[in-house]
C-alpha cells in the first residue's frame, strides 16, 4: 500500500519481530517510534488515530500476541 513494505509480524529475528521485546513493541505503538524503527506511511494513521490511545494493558496484550506468533 502506498509503496511501503511492512515489516513482517512473524517471530523471525532477521526480517520479523523476533528480536523485538514487548517493551520495544509498546514503544513503537504508543509514541510512534522505538529505538529500532519509526512509524511512517499508512501506519502513521493507525498509530495516530488508534494505537496511541490504547491503555498500556491493551498494548501489552497486543505485544504479547505478536511475540507469540511464530509463523
Amino acid at each position: 500500500m502506498e509503496g511501503w513494505i511492512a515489516k513482517s509480524l512473524r517471530g523471525d529475528h532477521k526480517d520479523g519481530l523476533g528480536s523485538w521485546s514487548e517493551d520495544l513493541l509498546m514503544a513503537f505503538f504508543k509514541p510512534s517510534h522505538s529505538d529500532r524503527s519509526a512509524v511512517f506511511g499508512g501506519m502513521s494513521d493507525v498509530v495516530e488515530h488508534s494505537l496511541q490511545h490504547l491503555s498500556d494493558q491493551d498494548l501489552t496484550a497486543i505485544a504479547r500476541y505478536l511475540k507469540a506468533c511464530r509463523r
